[in-house]
């Protein structure tokens, strides 16, 4: 994942300890989930994720937290659409949404 965003580790890790990233415990080593990821050079990371990343609830385990962020939510609609928290978050629509979601669970 690092060389497809074109980040050193230390920055990842600056980014999570920054509250930019999620990370889930794993077995040995924390987990990135993969929707946080815009992996694109000019935005590696998700628009809005340090907002959202620090309400996800500590126990949810990555399955989880993929799960919620994958899910089209009834509360986020554009046009008639209903997105995913992690497609809201991607076109760069406003994150507090998706807090006010999280919050309300």
């Amino acid at each position: 994942m690092i060389s497809l965003l074109n980040i050193t580790p230390a920055y990842l890790e600056r980014l999570r300890k920054g509250g930019y990233l999620q990370a889930v415990a794993g077995d040995s080593f924390e987990e990135f989930p993969a929707w946080q990821f815009a992996c694109r050079p000019e935005l590696p990371v998700m628009p809005g994720i340090a907002y959202v990343s620090p309400v996800v609830p500590e126990e949810w385990t990555a399955a989880k937290v993929d799960d919620f962020m994958l899910t089209p939510h009834a509360a986020l609609r554009i046009a008639g659409e209903t997105l995913s928290p992690a497609q809201w978050l991607m076109r760069g629509d406003d994150p507090t949404r998706i807090v006010e979601i999280l919050n309300s669970l």
